[in-house]
């Protein structure tokens, strides 16, 4: 009786399979479909170098849009991705923030991760030219993931004091291993929840040039991290949120940074988003941005 009991659970589980599979397939269609109507608003209001008056936008644009000039670390790290892209390694992954809109199953191998959750290579270059432009001495970022966008960064100012924060030991550790690999010595992965590592992180560092936010993706997370690291802004720091239109919650926590009184100046990207703060700010500027080879008929081309 047993084995006949045992055989039916099994039969009724597989039977429920194929609901569960379209569940999925549904959910993530849903998703793809919002977020490309997303991309599509973004792209309606966009502008291009070619609208910018003044000369620091300008400087911007052309330092993290159109510069096409390839980079040694470029090569580096999509080499490092396709390494990962064939591991086969599980670990336990608990989502410490908000859950994965790809991967629901909380055991997951590092080619996925790196597939999923690790920056993309358009973004970390972007990420790299932003910080090789800035040049800021102090830097910070919340959720290393495998350390993918730690090394554009990284790499943008070498000279820089950098920490890099991550809640997953795992992925910590191989954070800080490809970082050694490459020489990145002065950046500094540390391991442990936000609320354990950030205060203490900031005390440290106590002036703050640059932050980078890509941890917890919740609009109340958000805020929290955000307001901890907003006394230790210096006057020209500059703080970069990942995954802007991610979800509804990642927007709202956009828009809310975005009526901060000091800020000065955001850059939607819509992949990422650039605040820059100052304090007194009489006037606050907002700009969304792409290549202008994205709208060739903004220079007059067509």
């Amino acid at each position: 009786m047993s084995n006949l009991a045992s055989s039916r659970r099994i039969i009724a589980k597989l039977c429920k399979l194929p609901c569960l599979l379209n569940d999925v397939l549904m959910g993530r269609l849903r998703f793809l479909c919002w977020y490309f109507g997303q991309w599509l608003r973004f792209y309606f209001r966009a502008q291009t170098i070619y609208n910018l008056h003044s000369s620091f936008t300008t400087q911007l644009a052309q330092a993290i849009l159109e510069d096409r000039r390839a980079f040694y670390i470029f090569s580096f790290v999509e080499t490092l991705r396709k390494h990962l892209a064939h591991s086969k390694f599980e670990l336990d992954y608990a989502d410490l923030g908000a859950p994965s809109q790809a991967m629901s199953t909380p055991k997951r191998n590092l080619a996925q991760v790196a597939r999923f959750t690790a920056i993309d290579p358009e973004s970390g270059r972007r990420l790299f030219r932003l910080v090789q432009w800035l040049k800021p001495a102090t830097m910070l970022e919340l959720g290393s993931g495998l350390g993918l966008s730690t090394l554009y960064q990284a790499a943008g100012a070498r000279n820089a004091r950098f920490f890099s924060l991550e809640g997953n030991p795992i992925l910590a550790k191989r954070a800080s291993q490809h970082l050694r690999d490459f020489g990145f010595l002065k950046t500094e992965v540390r391991t442990g929840l936000f609320k354990d590592t950030l205060l203490q992180t900031l005390e440290e560092i106590q002036q703050l040039d640059y932050l980078f936010i890509d941890g917890d993706h919740r609009h109340e997370a958000v805020l929290e991290n955000f307001g901890q690291c907003k006394p230790f802004l210096s006057a020209n720091s500059v703080v970069v949120l990942a995954d802007i239109h991610w979800s509804a919650s990642m927007q709202k926590a956009w828009q809310s940074l975005l009526t901060d009184p000091d800020l000065t100046l955001s850059i939607d990207l819509f992949d990422v988003g650039i605040l820059f703060f100052k304090k007194g700010a009489a006037q606050t500027q907002h700009l969304s941005l792409v290549s202008y080879w994205w709208k060739p008929w903004r220079i007059g081309l067509f």
